[in-house]
C-alpha cells in the first residue's frame, strides 16, 4: 500500500486533541506555520502513529498536546518513536469549537509561546507519586466511612443509650449494617498502613530523597506526611528560583487583581497540589504550637485580619522555609526529581 508523503527533512509540530475514544492529528511546519495534514486516529493506536509518523522522513518531530485524564501515555509514546513529547496546560479557545479546531489551536499555540508548558516526571517517579495518592483517597474514605457509621447510630438512637426506645431490632440488621461499616474501616485502616510503611521504603531506598526528608523535618510544623507531599509531588524544587515563587506554587499566595492604579488582593490562588496545600496548613497549625516565633505572628496577624487568614499566611511562611531547607541541603547534595511539578521555563 503507498502512503503520500507529508513532509521531508523539516521541524515539525503535530497538535493533538486527545479523547477516549479517538485522537485528532493536526501536523503544523514549524516554520512558516502552515498546516500540512489533518486526520483522526480512531481508535488511538501504536502502529497508527507510527504509520503517520512514517510519512514524516527525516523530520523533527514534536508532539503536543494537553495534560488530562490520560495522563503521560502520548509523552511517552512519542519519546519512544523518537520523536519530541510536550504537554502543555489546558485552556480555552476563542470562536466554535470542534476537535480539529483543538488539535490545531494546539500546534499554533505551541509555535506561538502562547501555552504552559507541563514538566512530564520519569514514569517511576509517578508511579511513587501514585502511592501516596492511593493513600490519601483511602483516609479520604475512611473518613466518609466513619461519618456514614456516626450517622446510622444517630438516626437510630443507638449513640444515645440513655434515651427510652420504644423499638428493638430484634432481626440483626442494624448489627449487620453497622459490622460491614466497620469492616470497610479496619480494611481501609490495613491497607492505609501498608501504603505508609511502602512509602517509607521509597524514601529509605533513594539517597537524594532520604537526604532532603532530614533536612525538612528538622522545621518546625513539618511531620512525616508533609515531608512525603513535598517529595512526591514536586517534580523538582530548582525549577523555582525563590522561595515566594515556591509558595506561589502552593496556592497559598492571595490572588491579585488590578485595573489601572487600582489593586487589590483577593482570596488564595489555590493553584498547585491541593494535598500539598492542606499538608502546609496542618503543618501550619502544629507550628504556631511548637514555634514561640511564629505563634507570635499568628496571633498577632489574627487580631488585624482573623485566624483563617492568619494560619494561610502561616502556612505560606512554612513553605518558604521548606525552600531554603531544600536550597541549604542542594549545596552538600543534588536534589531529588519528584513526581509533578510546575511548569518548564
Amino acid at each position: 500500500m503507498v502512503t503520500k508523503m507529508i513532509a521531508q527533512d523539516c521541524k515539525i509540530v503535530m497538535g493533538v486533541d486527545v479523547s477516549t475514544t479517538k485522537h485528532n492529528v493536526c501536523v503544523v511546519d514549524a516554520v512558516d506555520g502552515h498546516v500540512l495534514h489533518e486526520d483522526a486516529i480512531k481508535p488511538p493506536q501504536v502502529r497508527a502513529y507510527q504509520r503517520l509518523l512514517a510519512r514524516m522522513p527525516g523530520c523533527q518531530v514534536t508532539v503536543v498536546y494537553e495534560a488530562g485524564p490520560d495522563g503521560y501515555t502520548l509523552f511517552d509514546l512519542a519519546r519512544t518513536l523518537g520523536s519530541r513529547g510536550v504537554v502543555v496546560a489546558p485552556q480555552k479557545h476563542v470562536g466554535y469549537k470542534t476537535d480539529a479546531r483543538d488539535a490545531q489551536h494546539i500546534a499554533r499555540d505551541y509555535l506561538a509561546g502562547r501555552v504552559k508548558l507541563v514538566r512530564a516526571p520519569e514514569f517511576s517517579k509517578r508511579v511513587e507519586r501514585q502511592v501516596l495518592r492511593t493513600r490519601d483517597q483511602f483516609m479520604k474514605e475512611r473518613s466518609q466511612t466513619m461519618n456514614r457509621l456516626k450517622s446510622l447510630r444517630r438516626m437510630h438512637g443507638l449513640s444515645a443509650p440513655g434515651l427510652r426506645t420504644l423499638e428493638y431490632d430484634k432481626t440483626g440488621l442494624l448489627d449487620i449494617v453497622q459490622n460491614a461499616l466497620w469492616d470497610v474501616v479496619r480494611f481501609l485502616t490495613q491497607k492505609i498502613e501498608e501504603l505508609e510503611e511502602t512509602l517509607k521504603r521509597i524514601i529509605k531506598d533513594n539517597a537524594d530523597y532520604k537526604a532532603l526528608s532530614r533536612a525538612l523535618l528538622k522545621l518546625p510544623g513539618v511531620g512525616q506526611v508533609t515531608m512525603w507531599q513535598v517529595l512526591l509531588n514536586v517534580a523538582d524544587l530548582n525549577a523555582f528560583d525563590t522561595a515566594e515563587r515556591f509558595a506561589s506554587y502552593t496556592g497559598l499566595c492571595p490572588g491579585l487583581y488590578n485595573t489601572g492604579i487600582t489593586q487589590r488582593h483577593g482570596r488564595i490562588t489555590r493553584r498547585g497540589p491541593g494535598a500539598l496545600r492542606g499538608a502546609l496548613l496542618q503543618g501550619a497549625w502544629a507550628c504556631v504550637r511548637c514555634d514561640p516565633g511564629e505563634r507570635a505572628f499568628f496571633q498577632d496577624l489574627s487580631k488585624r485580619r482573623g485566624k483563617k487568614k492568619a494560619i494561610v499566611a502561616v502556612a505560606r511562611r512554612l513553605a518558604e522555609k521548606i525552600w531554603r531547607a531544600a536550597r541549604a541541603q542542594r549545596k552538600t547534595a543534588p536534589l531529588v526529581q519528584g513526581a509533578a511539578g510546575p511548569a518548564c521555563p
